[in-house]
């Protein structure tokens, strides 16, 4: 792929309210959409992967900065040439599925508890690298820090370190510096809902 560029971490890719002119994508590296707060606290509304729309939409001022976790290499995508081409259907389905992992943010900072915010979150990320290969069926080792963590969650890093205690002792995880292990990765999910779900009868 043409123009492409490599990215140093946490430097911008795309700075919010930019108007970038082409369609990026993110070709190697891990990055995350960020918005930062007047006082210096910063929400991380988005992870990054391999495979991803950077900006699915040239020319409209960006709603969040685009930051880089990893060295990166981002890429000018190609415009496709009509809406009917398999390049427009291909950016409609990613733009389709970064919707869905919007939704599950908002659910995920909304509705769910310190527990099962982790674990989703833990669920959401297996996936996605499953979906692009770069994992194994059950172990991922996401380039991220606690503190990182805690900025998607919507928690502090003490608040992280303790519920990923909880999650090791309740026999869900195993963890070896950032390499995590899901014991049922088949299950996470429904793990999250029947306890999201226990938590709404007891209202």
């Amino acid at each position: 792929m043409a123009n492409c560029c490599t990215v140093a971490p946490r430097r911008e890719i795309v700075t919010e309210g930019a108007a970038p002119d082409e369609q990026l994508l993110l070709l190697e590296g891990w990055a995350f959409r960020v918005h930062l707060m007047a006082d210096g606290r910063r929400q991380i509304i988005q992870f990054l992967l391999p495979g991803d729309l950077i900006v699915g939409f040239a020319g409209l001022p960006a709603s969040a900065s685009v930051v880089a976790l990893t060295p990166s290499v981002v890429c000018h995508a190609p415009a496709p040439r009509g809406v009917e081409t398999g390049l427009a259907q291909a950016y409609a389905a990613a733009r389709a599925l970064d919707q869905r992992y919007l939704f599950r943010q908002v659910t995920r900072l909304g509705r769910l508890s310190a527990y099962e915010r982790l674990l989703d979150w833990f669920c959401e990320i297996h996936e996605r690298l499953s979906r692009v290969g770069i994992c194994s069926a059950d172990t991922m080792t996401p380039p991220i820090s606690q503190e990182v963590i805690a900025d998607a969650l919507g928690l502090t890093a003490v608040h992280v370190n303790r519920t990923l205690q909880v999650l090791r002792r309740d026999g869900v995880i195993k963890t070896t510096g950032r390499t995590v292990r899901l014991l049922n990765p088949a299950g996470c999910s429904s793990i999250v809902e029947k306890r999201a779900s226990r938590s709404a009868w007891r209202l």
